[in-house]
């Protein structure tokens, strides 16, 4: 649950500058996580396939996107229009190009642009058609963008060194309507990337990252701030438009504020039950990605800091009690915070159901607090091991709160660096972790008994654990 990326894009931004592969998603004023290469240093692959195109050999934006051009060609492709041009952040100047027959692989990024005709690059606008003479470059990092989502993505297509001459002045292209899972789920969105397209009717269901400054809406569609930074209200309707780019994920880049359009036609979240949320076999069980509304009581808070940005990541609300009754609420806050969950209070939720690396979460959350009551009385589990990983009941109380008793000390449970972050207890080897409350600093000592513990089950890493709340979880 801390860790709700797979990777810090500043670290990997340092990483590539070692190498001298800067990604011009890797903006010095560090607003943006994602973009392009940075072909001046060098980022082609040498990977690329089809037939190499003369010395400089006419062809179309659509045989380049397709592969039919091969990396290193020196291409003239005659009439595109100008669709976005990257005045935003630093670097800048990137300009995106579009064939006015639009579709897939109908677009595509210039970098290192300059004007062959005497004018200045900083006079052109989207509109504008141009010819343009390049060389098709490739990037792919070494490691791959080990996407799963899209595991057959190897490289980002761009025109290097792309020299332009201005044709006549006319009107951006219309942008394509597509959905939100056409740029995420769906195994050819590589299609659309570096083409204009919109997205309608949607809910914003996360806010503006505080360090990355991307934000999030139905579909799992991230939006990013290549080209435009823009601070959105969580449960806003909204339908964005944008430029379709990749570097690790597909984002939607809209271009200025004219882009975010407010919508009155989006999709009104379905009322459940956090059981039917939980229990696959519910009848109304949800689909990932579904806006959901539900009532539950606070049982957990995350009481530490943590990040670059230091935040509190997620809390658990319960309805009842027993099985399926609880989830994990992923949402982010700091103490300064205007509004903050509180332990005891009963909420109306809204958010968006997903399932992060095997455990259930709602995210993109607003709430409405309904009531004031004490957190429910954990769950009395007889045999530790049957909720323990691999244990007949551990999907059933995850997210619950719930006790166990006469536990044992087996050993220390350290992370991949040698820090200790919990516990594992004999007999059963649960595991109890210090994500919530750190016990960790000064580890109870193998055969240290307790009488009972109590805490949420929490999925994480592949294992289920208990993470306690407070000093008071552990019972001596």
């Amino acid at each position: 649950m801390r860790a709700s990326r797979l990777f810090s894009i500043v670290a990997l931004c340092s990483a590539l500058a070692l190498f001298g592969v800067l990604s011009s998603g890797c903006k010095s004023s560090d607003k943006n996580s994602d973009g392009g290469p940075n072909p001046e240093a060098g980022t082609g692959t040498g990977d690329g396939g089809g037939d190499a195109v003369g010395p400089v050999g006419e062809t179309t934006i659509f045989k380049v996107t397709d592969g039919s051009v091969s990396e290193g060609s020196k291409v003239l492709i005659k009439g595109v229009v100008i669709t976005a041009i990257d005045a935003f952040g630093d670097p800048k100047d990137d300009i995106y190009v579009q064939d006015p027959k639009g579709g897939k692989g109908s677009g595509i990024k210039l970098f290192r642009a300059q004007r062959i005709d005497g004018g200045n690059l900083a006079d052109l606008k989207p509109g504008d058609v141009v010819d343009i003479e390049g060389e098709v470059k490739y990037f792919s990092p070494s490691g791959g963008f080990n996407d799963t989502r899209h595991p057959n993505k190897t490289h980002i297509k761009e025109i290097d060194n792309a020299k332009l001459t201005f044709i006549k002045s006319d009107t951006v292209p219309a942008p394509a309507e597509v959905a939100a899972t056409e740029l995420t789920d769906d195994p050819d969105a590589e299609g659309w990337e570096g083409v204009l397209v919109t997205v309608k009717d949607v809910r914003v269901t996360e806010g503006k990252d505080p360090q990355y400054g991307e934000w999030k809406v139905e579909g799992g569609l991230d939006i990013g701030n290549d080209l435009y930074e823009h601070t959105p209200t969580v449960g806003d309707c909204v339908s964005v438009t944008g430029i379709s780019l990749y570097f690790y994920a597909y984002r939607l880049q809209p271009r200025s504020d004219k882009d975010i359009v407010a919508s009155t036609s989006c999709k009104q979240p379905t009322a459940l039950t956090i059981k039917d949320i939980q229990d696959d076999a519910a009848a109304n069980h949800p689909t990932k990605g579904d806006l959901v509304k539900f009532t539950g009581t606070v049982t957990a808070v995350d009481g530490r800091l943590s990040g670059t940005t230091p935040r509190y990541y997620g809390f658990w609300v319960q309805d009842g009690q027993g099985a399926f009754s609880g989830i994990q609420i992923f949402h982010s806050w700091d103490d300064q915070s205007a509004i903050k969950p509180v332990e005891g209070e009963t909420y109306e939720i809204t958010g968006t159901y997903d399932e992060y690396f095997g455990v259930s979460q709602i995210k993109g959350v607003t709430w409405t607090k309904v009531a004031d009551q004490t957190a429910p009385t954990p769950e009395d589990i007889a045999d530790a091991s049957t909720i323990a990983t691999n244990g007949a009941d551990a999907e059933k109380f995850e997210g619950v709160l719930v006790k166990i008793t006469n536990a044992e000390v087996l050993e220390s449970v350290k992370d991949s660096k040698g820090k200790v972050v919990g516990i594992k207890l004999k007999t059963s080897n649960l595991h109890v972790d210090a994500d919530l409350y750190d016990f960790a600093t000064n580890p109870p000592a193998a055969g240290k008994m307790y009488k009972s513990i109590t805490g949420v089950l929490h999925y994480s890493f592949d294992n289920f654990k208990i993470l306690p709340r407070k000093a008071s979880d552990f019972e001596e």
